[in-house]
C-alpha cells in the first residue's frame, strides 16, 4: 500500500449482547411493525420494514458507534487506509459462518460489493428491486469503488477513484452488508425471500402478510442471543397495533399514538407495559415533482410553502409532531441552519405568487399519500387531510389520493405523482446522505431516490467540494449554502419531526437501538 495510515482495532465488539447475572435464554418474541418487508436483500432494501428485519441476519464490515462517534470493527477486525485516502485494507475476522454453513472471507465481500458496482456482474440486475443506496450514494455505477483486490482469504484491498471521508460510513450502511455468495446462486430471483447472512438470527420462513420468522443463531460468532426465536407480524394502523398489545397478542410495536403513551406514562392503564425511545429522528415532507407543471414553476411551490398551516395540521395529527424548522433533517444534527427555515403560513402571500405565476384563480392539484403508517408519518390520511384544508382556503382545487405502501415509492421514484406526502429514516447524523440522495441532480432520474427530480448544478458540486475535507466546519459551510438554494428553489415544503418509540411488555430487558432507527434485538431477553 502507499504511505499507509493505520488505523487498527482488535477489540471483539458485537451486536451480541454481555451476558448479565439475571439474563435468561429462551422465548419467542413477537414484533408488531408497521408493514409488509419489501425486500430481505440487503443491497435493495429502502424500506424501514426491510431493514429492521434484515439488520438481524446480514452485518456489514464495520459499525458506526453513535454513542462515542467512532467505527468499531465487526466482520472486519481492522483496516488501514493510504494517506490519499484512496486504497483501504481490510482485514477480516476469521471463523465465522454464514447461516447456510459457508465459510465468510475476502471473496464474500468481493462479490457482495462488485455485484452492485459492476453492470456486467451476473447478479447485477435482479428482478425484485435495484440497488437503490449504492447508486444515489454515489450517483451512479459504478460509484467511486474503482477495484476490489482479494490478498488472501482474509484480507481485502478497495481501491477508490478519488478520496471520500465518508466511506467508512458508507460501508457501515446495511445496504453494503455481506451475502452468502452460495446462497445467492442458490435461490437467485428469490434470494429476498431467502436471505443468508452472518448475523446472530437466521431465517426460517416468511409468510406474506402474516409473518416472518427467525431464529437465534446458537453458532453466532459474536455469541449467541438470548433469544431463541424472534417473529416480525405486520399490523398496519396503529389501533390495530394497540389491540394486539392490549390482548397481549403481540411483545413490542412501533409508533404508539399519544393517546396510547399518555394512557401507559400517565394514567398507568397498562401496568404490564413500558416505553422505550429509540434514539433517531424521522421527518415528514410534501415533495413536488419538478419535471410537472404547473409545479416546475419555483412561484408556485413557494406559494406552496406560504399556504400549508402546519401548525392548525399538526393538530389533526394524534402525535402532535414538531414542526420541521429548517431544510435539514434533524435539529441536533450539525449544519443544521435556521437562517434558512421554513416558511411561515401567509395565505395573501400565497394568493399574490399564484397570480404573479398566472393563476390568480389557483389550480387544481393532486395529493398523493401512503395507506399505511410510516416511521415519519403516523397519520397519513389526517395529515393530508390538514394539507387538504390549507390549500382550499387559498383557492386550491385538491383531489386527495391514497396509494398501496407496496407500490407508494416505486410510483414516486419513476413520476407518476404531481404533490405527495412522504419523508425521511435518518440512517446517519451527518448530512451528506439526506442532501445527496433527496436533493443531488445524479439521483433526479427514473428509478431514483431524488423523487422531486428537482436538479441542481450547484447543490452537485457543494457536495462533492463537502465530500473531499475532513473539517466539518468547511462542509458545515457547504450545507448552510445548500440549504439557502433549497429555501429559494423549494422543491419541497418541510413538515414535522417523528421521534420513534417503542411500546413492549415490562418482561422485554435489555433493550439498545442505533440513531438508524434499528432495534438491536440481539441484546434482547424475556425475564420470567
Amino acid at each position: 500500500m502507499r504511505n499507509p495510515v493505520l488505523i487498527a482495532f482488535f477489540v471483539l465488539l458485537t451486536f451480541a449482547p454481555l451476558h448479565a447475572d439475571n439474563s435468561r435464554y429462551g422465548g419467542i418474541l413477537i414484533f408488531g411493525s408497521m408493514g409488509e418487508p419489501l425486500s430481505l436483500d440487503p443491497a435493495t432494501i429502502a424500506d424501514s420494514e426491510s431493514a429492521q428485519v434484515a439488520n438481524t441476519i446480514f452485518e456489514t464490515l464495520v459499525r458506526y458507534d453513535s454513542i462515542n462517534d467512532r467505527f468499531i470493527p465487526l466482520l472486519a477486525t481492522s483496516w488501514s487506509v493510504s494517506s490519499d485516502y484512496k486504497l483501504w485494507r481490510f482485514y477480516l475476522r476469521k471463523g465465522v459462518k454464514f447461516h447456510d454453513g459457508n465459510s465468510f472471507n475476502a471473496g464474500s465481500v468481493k462479490f457482495s460489493w462488485e455485484r452492485q458496482m459492476d453492470n456486467s456482474h451476473p447478479f447485477h440486475g435482479v428482478p425484485y428491486g435495484r440497488y437503490i443506496f449504492y447508486r444515489s450514494i454515489w450517483g451512479g455505477f459504478p460509484g467511486n469503488i474503482k477495484s476490489i483486490k482479494i490478498i488472501d482469504n482474509y484480507t481485502v484491498d478497495v481501491e477508490l477513484y478519488s478520496k471520500d471521508y465518508k466511506f467508512l460510513n458508507i460501508i457501515s450502511q446495511l445496504p453494503f452488508a455481506i451475502v452468502s455468495p452460495h446462497a445467492l446462486n442458490q435461490y437467485r430471483d428469490d434470494f429476498f425471500q431467502h436471505p443468508v447472512g452472518t448475523g446472530p438470527f437466521r431465517f426460517l420462513e416468511w409468510r406474506p402478510w402474516q409473518r416472518i420468522v427467525l431464529e437465534g443463531n446458537k453458532d453466532y460468532w459474536g455469541g449467541r442471543p438470548y433469544i431463541d426465536r424472534l417473529v416480525f407480524e405486520p399490523t398496519p394502523g396503529e389501533d390495530s397495533r394497540r389491540r394486539q398489545m392490549e390482548r397481549r397478542r403481540i411483545d413490542m410495536m412501533e409508533n404508539p399514538t399519544t393517546d396510547f403513551i399518555y394512557n401507559i406514562e400517565v394514567k398507568n392503564r397498562y401496568d404490564y407495559l413500558k416505553i422505550e425511545d429509540m434514539p433517531g429522528t424521522n421527518l415528514s415532507y410534501i415533495i413536488f415533482n419538478c419535471q410537472k407543471p404547473p409545479l416546475d414553476n419555483p412561484l408556485l411551490r413557494k406559494a406552496l410553502n406560504y399556504a400549508i398551516d402546519k401548525g392548525r395540521i399538526k393538530k389533526k395529527d394524534i402525535n402532535e409532531p414538531p414542526v420541521m424548522l429548517a431544510w435539514v433533517p434533524f435539529e441536533n444534527i450539525w449544519g443544521y441552519d435556521l437562517s434558512t427555515s421554513s416558511y411561515t403560513v401567509d395565505h395573501k402571500k400565497a394568493r399574490e405568487l399564484f397570480a404573479q405565476a398566472g393563476y390568480p384563480r389557483g389550480f387544481k392539484i393532486e395529493l398523493w399519500y401512503p395507506l399505511i403508517s410510516r416511521p415519519y408519518l403516523v397519520s397519513p390520511q389526517r395529515t393530508a387531510m390538514g394539507i387538504e384544508q390549507s390549500l382550499q382556503e387559498v383557492g386550491l382545487n385538491v383531489e386527495l389520493k391514497g396509494l398501496k405502501w407496496e407500490t407508494y415509492e416505486e410510483k414516486l421514484r419513476y413520476g407518476e405523482h404531481t404533490c405527495a406526502l412522504t419523508g425521511y429514516v435518518g440512517m446517519d447524523y451527518d448530512p451528506d446522505f439526506y442532501f445527496m440522495t433527496q436533493w443531488d441532480s445524479t439521483n433526479a432520474i427514473m428509478g431514483g431516490t431524488n423523487n422531486s427530480f428537482y436538479s441542481s448544478s450547484q447543490i452537485h458540486d457543494l457536495l462533492g467540494n463537502a465530500r473531499l475535507t475532513a473539517d466539518k466546519s468547511r462542509r458545515a459551510a457547504y450545507y448552510d449554502k445548500i440549504q439557502d438554494i433549497l429555501y429559494n428553489d423549494s422543491p419541497f415544503i418541510p413538515m414535522f419531526y417523528y421521534k420513534t418509540r417503542v411500546v413492549m411488555k415490562k418482561n422485554i430487558k435489555g433493550f439498545s437501538a442505533e440513531k438508524n432507527g434499528l432495534i438491536n434485538f440481539a441484546s434482547l431477553w424475556i425475564e420470567d
